[in-house]
């Protein structure tokens, strides 16, 4: 039982989301962007979040700098690619995606940066909050405003993510990777800066 939890922490590892979100975004918006706008938004976005950060990751054990496995559990080690993680995003939203039209996307990015800054900010205070639990709330969080905003009926996968959300806090438990209030606070973390960012309508305009 535990080596099949444990699958999900591999599946829905934090270097996915945003490109998982991504996917999901346009395949649920598609009609209101063209084809090659997806194919060079949802590029950018798998070098930026994914590409990149694995890269660095890489780098960062070929110099000894890190010494855990893509799970990284030392909350010492957990700085420097949680802080590469959040400028990546920020150069991708700001910089790269500046003048993308997919407001809504930006909004879901920056949101989740500002989610992995509170965490780099609590690893100076030694706690190790859940970035998965974070990532995966988060992703919720945008597929349900996504699906809001197209007005799309979203009960039956909202009904699907609760439940992958629950096996994924529970790979979380069964690996003793984090406590019952590291993952609860890990959704919190995720959770609440999606819905500021999504409530408020904050513009990039």
């Amino acid at each position: 039982m535990r080596k099949f939890l444990g699958i999900f922490s591999y599946i829905f590892h934090p270097v996915f989301i945003p490109l998982i979100a991504t996917g999901c975004f346009y395949y649920l918006s598609q009609n209101f962007y063209n084809t090659t706008e997806i194919y060079v938004t949802v590029i950018q976005v798998a070098i930026m979040t994914f590409l990149l950060p694995v890269i660095l990751f890489l780098f960062l054990k070929s110099f000894k700098m890190l010494t855990s496995s893509i799970m990284v559990k030392d909350t010492g080690e957990r700085k420097a690619p949680v802080f590469l993680n959040i400028v990546l995003m920020y150069i991708l939203v700001f910089q790269i995606l500046f003048l993308n039209r997919s407001n809504e996307l930006k909004l879901f990015l920056t949101a989740y940066a500002v989610s992995y800054s509170i965490v780099f900010l609590s690893l100076f205070f030694k706690k190790k909050y859940s970035l998965h639990m974070l990532s995966f709330s988060a992703f919720v969080m945008f597929m349900m405003h996504t699906a809001q905003s197209y007005y799309l009926p979203f009960i039956f996968p909202l009904c699907i993510l609760i439940l992958l959300l629950g096996l994924l806090a529970s790979s979380r438990l069964a690996l003793q990777a984090h406590t019952t209030r590291e993952i609860l606070i890990g959704c919190l973390i995720g959770i609440i800066p999606q819905l500021v960012f999504h409530t408020f309508s904050i513009s990039f305009l």
